[in-house]
């Protein structure tokens, strides 16, 4: 029976509830309990029923809108435990909250509860959800107490061993805590690897330190507030966990990666990752991360894995991929037709990573294809060879080949006209701003906040530092650590006492765009589907000091675009 959207249906459809089950306790249509949670959660997350089709679904009382557009993830979250939109509340969903009864009253004051107006209680209040009255609140959109629901939540035209499997999901979505999370503690894990330098391994390491310290000292005052503040009882005593940081080094190869991270979750679940530090790209951490289905929040890696499909990983960027992908941007901004262009990588892996940001951009701009040539000795009649005949050469060099680079232009700059070239801060760090290259067209492509506005930050990082006793070198990486802490303080506060792995995700996907705690970029924001903080960078020319704040004696920077 495939039931219909009209108000004079629905006693017959509550009468025929009362006279049949679903009795979904065991998976429907003689599935297995992962065959029906796949096909649920592809419901429940794409709006595709399990032939392949999308589901059908009215809103507002006659508009008819296809379930892709208008998925049940889109408004409750891939939790499942809701969210504020407007004036527009998306209760959760979950099964741990639909089947027990719901009230937004601490039971010591249900009696004077019971003068709110009838009419709106039923936001405020509900009985517990069943399998029949689950079905018929998303046919028909009525709560148990045939309530009529928000006219903004669609009411799904489903075909009975459809709606089931859906049921069945939703009746076994988020039921039990994920791993990693006891009554007292959180346990978080860091992953790093030997090869990392030691002095940035001890600047995250000790700082992370510091950020969980902090937190465990303030859960004792919370838990005091707590016993006597106006906090509703079932979050009174269970609403805050102690952070434990366990800490898993990855050593050998790193084929073998993957092994070492399954045998020390094994050994000991925990709830998330937080920052980490390994060498070469994240890869092999981001394929563990999603294949456990477990957080990794904002790893410190410049080689990040970029991708538009997974879920578990937030990245502070894109790293060098982003850097490669801004030149090309800037670029087309700049020129109104593209000449001859050239990709220049010197040695090593991290080069790849920003050159395929710049071809995959090009590609998407529908540019032309932009050849790449490995550099070899880096002399001047080389780079002659290179830059004969090119327009814009983007170079992914590291600080040593880029010294060479400004060398081999005071050389060739003499007998002709250069073309513009970008260069990676992250590959050439502070060799990118060498005097030689002051008033040539050369442009840096910088990922951080500009440096006269980044030391005004930095302060209050540094402060803070001074206070815990610890040292201030590698900044950079102490004032991303910082703004950790202060990420997941805000999460583990919002998720209550709902610690799902994937809520804590989507808690994160809802924060406001961050612009305090952030001392080293201009602005974090995350959002749904989004998984890179920073959404671009700045390119910068070099010139000489005139009272802008500089990062040498002679070098300042003007900021010429970011997007």
């Amino acid at each position: 029976m495939r039931p219909t959207f009209f108000a004079y249906f629905f006693p017959v459809l509550t009468l025929f509830f009362t006279c049949s089950s679903l009795a979904l306790d065991t998976p429907p249509m003689g599935l297995s309990h992962m065959q029906a949670m796949e096909l649920g959660q592809r419901m429940y997350r794409e709006g595709i029923l399990p032939d392949g089709t999308p589901m059908e679904a009215v809103i507002q009382g006659d508009i008819l809108v296809d379930g892709t557009m208008f998925s049940c993830a889109s408004c409750h979250l891939r939790s499942g435990l809701g969210t504020l939109e407007g004036t527009v509340v998306s209760k959760p969903v979950n099964g741990a909250k639909l089947y027990r009864p719901y009230s937004m009253a601490a039971p010591e004051v249900r009696p004077r509860w019971k003068k709110i107006p009838a009419w709106m209680q039923w936001v405020m209040e509900r009985p517990a959800y069943d399998d029949d009255s689950l079905a018929l609140s998303i046919w028909a959109g009525v709560d148990p107490l045939d309530r009529e629901l928000n006219p903004l939540m669609p009411r799904y035209n489903l075909e009975d061993q459809d709606m089931e499997i859906l049921v069945y999901y939703l009746k076994h979505l988020n039921t039990r805590y994920s791993p990693g999370v006891n009554a007292t503690v959180i346990k978080l894990a860091v992953v790093y690897s030997d090869g990392v330098d030691t002095a940035r391994l001890k600047a995250m390491m000790e700082t992370l330190e510091a950020v969980a310290r902090d937190r465990n000292t303030q859960v004792r005052h919370q838990e005091q507030r707590a016993r006597g503040g106006p906090f509703y009882r079932q979050k009174r005593y269970s609403a805050y966990r102690r952070i434990r940081l366990i800490k898993w080094r990855l050593v050998g190869e790193r084929d073998g990666w993957g092994a070492q991270l399954e045998r020390y979750y094994h050994s000991e679940p925990v709830f998330a990752m937080v920052g980490g530090m390994v060498t070469g790209n994240w890869e092999p951490v981001h394929r563990f991360s999603e294949a456990r289905e477990i957080p990794s929040i904002l790893p410190l890696t410049d080689m990040p894995q970029v991708s538009g499909h997974e879920w578990y990983t937030l990245y502070f960027s894109k790293g060098l991929y982003q850097e490669g992908e801004t030149a090309v941007r800037f670029e087309r901004r700049r020129r109104a037709s593209l000449g001859p262009a050239v990709q220049v990588l010197g040695k090593g892996q991290a080069p790849l990573l920003a050159a395929r940001g710049a071809e995959e951009t090009s590609k998407r701009l529908s540019f032309p294809p932009v050849p790449i040539v490995t550099l070899s000795t880096g002399t001047a009649q080389e780079w002659k060879k290179i830059l004969a005949g090119c327009q814009t050469v983007y170079a992914w060099l590291s600080p040593r080949e880029t010294m060479a680079l400004a060398k081999a232009l005071s050389v060739i700059g003499v007998q002709g006209t250069l073309p513009r070239i970008y260069l990676s801060y992250s590959l050439s760090g502070d060799a990118a701003f060498l005097e030689e290259f002051y008033g040539r067209e050369v442009k840096v492509v910088y990922p951080y906040r500009l440096p006269q506005k980044e030391a005004i930050h930095l302060n209050v990082i540094r402060q803070w530092l001074r206070v815990r006793g610890l040292g201030e070198d590698h900044i950079r990486i102490r004032a991303k650590v910082y703004y950790i802490g202060w990420l997941l303080t805000g999460a583990l506060r919002m998720i209550s006492t709902d610690y799902y792995r994937d809520y804590l995700l989507d808690v994160i996907d809802m924060m406001n765009d961050e612009v305090y705690a952030l001392a080293v970029y201009p602005r974090m924001s995350f959002g749904p589907g989004q998984r890179y903080g920073v959404k671009g960078c700045s390119v910068c020319g070099v010139g000489r000091e005139h009272g802008l704040g500089v990062c040498r004696p002679w070098i300042t920077y003007r900021t010429l675009a970011s997007y």
